[in-house]
């Protein structure tokens, strides 16, 4: 039996302490944005909008490990870097259905893609 390996690509996870400050990526790298949401209370992340030299690649929501109502868990968000140098933005957005707009959270994560 014969089995083949597979490149792993690099991995880097942000936070929301990672918000506004250029974060250095390589290209074809991957990227874990994870944040605190509570859906319970109807809040959620979204994405506003993505430019430039990254692509998300998904959105999911990780329960949290305590049993009780209410308890928030983690959002990940996941990117990847474009094959070519560059700049690229990623917008999230921290809000529920029926909210006022004035009153969404607001994060901006801002990439440099640059050879390794």
């Amino acid at each position: 039996m014969v089995l083949s390996v597979l490149p792993i690509s690099p991995m880097k996870t942000l936070n929301a302490d990672d918000a506004d400050q250029k974060v250095t990526i390589s290209p074809g790298e991957d990227i874990s944005v994870i944040l605190q949401e509570n859906p319970t209370t109807g809040f959620h992340w979204t994405v506003e909008s993505v430019s430039g030299g990254v692509s998300v690649l998904g959105s999911e929501f990780n329960a949290p490990s305590d049993p009780r109502h209410g308890a928030g868990g983690q959002r990940t968000i996941r990117l990847r870097a474009g094959d070519d140098d560059g700049a690229g933005e990623l917008h999230l957005r921290y809000t529920r259905p029926g909210a006022d707009p004035s009153e969404a959270r607001h994060l901006r994560f801002v990439f440099a893609v640059t050879p390794a």
